[in-house]
């Protein structure tokens, strides 16, 4: 007995044996496996899914695979869990765990909307990527045959019989195929949702903290959004990832909504930031949502500036046929001009014994007739965007003439080739050249004077494993200083550690100029090689990239420790109340006397973020080193009441 079973993956139909009744089976053509069952469907298709509809046709069964009993019945890929981001600080201990799920949650949301959105993708399912579907059309050519016969020229009639024995041309190079149609989105669409609704639900949670208990009370909300939103997209995986054209699409479909969504998230953010009694929760929440908003807004901008590919260029297909040789050597020639100016040509040909005998592709071409029309010494026949060209005799002084230019050609062509075969001469060899009794250190810089990069990356590496003698650093710096101006970052942040290492009173400015150079990851290891040195003239040119480069700077400053105290409390004015947020912050770990004095004379800060942060600095000081003096702290007494915190 005969049933009917339908693959849930890709919709095609198929008669399989009863005995087959509630065993697993496996669709060759899209590798789905799913179970059979005794109705005529015969499936047990996952969430979502629709099979497509299929033209009526003769029942196949060579697409199923009975070997796959044992396998799960709907494929699952596994997903990674997102990392929980730490929320450091914090009035106490279980502020931190909660504020540590609730930033997890926030990251594991926003950065999936901006995979969603970058990409296109989810997780999809095991096995190759399907190409896109043709759109359905009637019977005959499909629709991709159908747009190249128009762009083509060609018709059902115009048959491979009148192109038979010319060279193939190949295939279609990518600017003559049209883009291919936008697939069926729904299931991205409903992904996109369901990331969008996850956000909003988040954006509700904030909403409802007005108070530390209200803050304990999220913490489990914000986990359970992430375990219904994991939950829902293992159910319904997308089925294919989407092209950049695709992806557009899907992303303004959702645009407004998705902004609607972020828009609210950001403003509970603010709320939470400048909200008193939760300490230094509510910052953290702002600044973490605010950075995690920056990849999906981007995604919504690329998509909004995503413009479609325009369609195919419109081309011909030249076929010629020669009398000799001597004829397609001239043809060559002429023709070169008569396609001048085009974007593209392709070319084949096929010359031995009495075959001569070329096929040619040339676009944009708009008028078959006008170009055959230029095409010199030939007898052409235009049939729609095809053009059969039969050579005629050439005069013999022409003939000599194209020769000539021919062979001139060539004769570049092959003087080019023998250039490009000459060993090229290395940069290492003006080098100058150490003495042959030259010890390890000036042999180290000979090579960091090279030329050569190699050589340099050399000399650092030897400069390095060499214990620096005191007489010598100034010998040693004086190259590696020279090597910090260059473009490789990788011999860059070399030379700065080799700098560190043979350190002499120049070697703080020259790593300070580092931290002006456009490229963050060197601005950062200069950041890092500064704080090690713990020169205090680092203090300043390291606090005023804190904005930019926050990241490298902050540890560094604490890395110079009391060193680092003047500029930090000349940060206590700027006017951004986040630097002097963070300002106050490192200063409870490296200030002492000198920041309790200038924040017992300084008035009260406008943003209770930043009384927060000072108060907890001044206490963290005075645990360390004490309170001020009596008479010293009675100076300060005027301010005594405006003081932050």
């Amino acid at each position: 007995m005969k049933l009917q079973a339908v693959c849930p993956g890709c919709g095609k139909r198929s008669n399989v044996d009863s005995a087959l009744v509630g065993k697993r089976v496996r669709c060759k053509g899209c590798e789905t496996v799913f179970q059979v069952s005794g109705t005529s469907t015969g499936s047990f298709p996952a969430a979502g899914a629709r099979p497509r509809p299929q033209a009526e046709a003769a029942p196949d069964a060579s697409w199923l695979d009975e070997g796959a009993e044992g396998e799960p019945a709907s494929p699952v890929m596994p997903r990674s869990r997102p990392r929980p981001a730490g929320a450091g600080g914090g009035p106490s201990t279980t502020q931190t765990v909660l504020i540590a799920s609730g930033a997890a949650t926030l990251l594991a949301l926003v950065i999936g909307m901006a995979v969603v959105l970058n990409q296109g993708m989810g997780p999809a399912p095991a096995g190759p990527n399907p190409a896109p579907p043709a759109a359905p059309g009637p019977s005959g050519p499909g629709m991709f045959q159908r747009v190249m016969d128009a762009v083509s020229g060609s018709d059902a009639t115009d048959a491979t019989e009148s192109v038979a024995g010319y060279p193939p041309l190949g295939p279609l190079p990518p600017p003559l195929v049209p883009p291919p149609p936008l697939r069926d989105l729904a299931a991205h669409e409903r992904q996109s949702r369901s990331y969008i609704a996850a956000i909003d639900r988040m954006a509700g949670i904030m909403a409802s903290i007005h108070d530390l208990s209200s803050l304990q009370a999220a913490g489990p909300q914000f986990e359970d959004v992430k375990r219904r939103l994991t939950e829902e997209q293992t159910r319904n995986p997308p089925p294919f990832r989407l092209t950049v054209a695709e992806n557009a699409e899907v992303t303004r479909r959702h645009a407004d909504e998705m902004r609607a969504a972020m828009r609210r998230v950001r403003d509970e953010s603010q709320r939470l930031a400048n909200l008193p009694g939760i300490g230094t929760a509510g910052i953290q929440l702002s600044q973490l949502s605010s950075v995690l908003a920056g990849p999906a807004e981007q995604a919504l901008k690329d998509a909004e500036n995503f413009k479609p590919p325009s369609g195919p260029e419109p081309y011909v297909e030249i076929y010629l046929q020669f009398r000799g040789p001597e004829d397609a050597a001239y043809f060559q020639h002429k023709f070169e001009q008569s396609v001048d100016g085009s974007k593209g040509v392709q070319m084949t040909r096929q010359t031995g014994g009495e075959v001569h005998r070329a096929s040619c592709r040339v676009w944009p071409v708009d008028d078959p007739s006008w170009f055959a029309g230029r095409i010199p010494s030939a007898k052409a026949v235009v049939k729609g965007r095809r053009i059969f060209v039969t050579g005629e005799v050439v005069p013999a002084d022409e003939l000599a003439a194209a020769q000539e230019v021919l062979k001139e050609r060539q004769d570049k062509l092959d003087a080019a080739v023998a250039a490009m075969k000459k060993p090229m001469p290395k940069p290492e060899d003006d080098d100058p050249k150490p003495p042959a009794d030259a010890d390890d250190v000036t042999r180290a810089v000979f090579a960091l004077r090279s030329a050569s990069a190699d050589r340099r990356k050399d000399g650092i590496a030897q400069i390095a494993r060499i214990t620096p003698v005191d007489g010598r650093r100034a010998e040693v710096h004086g190259p590696l200083a020279a090597i910090l101006a260059g473009p490789d970052i990788f011999l860059v942040t070399d030379a700065m550690k080799a700098m560190v290492l043979w350190r002499t009173d120049d070697t703080v400015p020259a790593l300070i100029k580092v931290l002006d150079r456009p490229e963050h990851n060197l601005r950062w290891a200069a950041a890092e090689q500064l704080g090690k040195l713990g020169d205090a003239r680092a203090g300043e040119p390291l606090a005023a990239r804190i904005k930019e480069d926050g990241i490298a700077v902050e540890p560094a400053l604490r890395a110079l420790g009391p060193a680092a105290e003047p500029a930090l409390i000349g940060l206590l004015r700027n006017p951004e109340w986040t630097i002097r947020a963070r300002a106050c912050e490192i200063l409870a770990q490296v200030g002492g006397k000198p920041t309790l004095e200038a924040m017992s004379a300084m008035p009260a800060d406008p943003q209770f973020i930043v009384q927060s942060a000072a108060r907890d600095a001044m206490w963290a000081i005075q645990a360390r080193v004490g309170p001020l003096e009596p008479a010293r702290k009675g100076g300060a007494a005027k301010g005594k009441a405006g003081r932050p915190g």
